[in-house]
């Protein structure tokens, strides 16, 4: 299991395109658990709406924990993605 607080360092946030791209990562890996923690609400990483409710914008530090044989792979790629300032990766990804 790993637990970590990450910092939000997208430049507009935890919005609509950087949720799709975590959930489109994730689909396929073997987690039995993945979440993000802000503030008194909880997320799956799994579902782009329940991330949206987070409201997380840029600076903000969020708990993450994923379980499962995968977890690994997950955190590498939610590690990438937490640390895309221009969000070029994110960006690319919708084409």
């Amino acid at each position: 299991m790993i637990e970590k607080t990450i910092k939000i360092n997208l430049k507009l946030g935890l919005h609509a395109r950087p949720s799709a791209y975590i959930v489109s990562k994730l689909k396929g890996l073997r987690l039995d658990k993945a979440c993000l923690t802000f503030k008194d609400k909880t997320a799956d990483l799994r579902s782009i709406l329940s991330l949206l409710t987070l409201f997380a914008v840029a600076g903000d530090e969020l708990k993450l924990v994923l379980d499962g044989p995968d977890e690994e792979m997950a955190f590498k790629i939610l590690n990438g993605v937490f640390n895309e300032k221009d969000n070029a990766v994110i960006y690319e990804s919708g084409k």
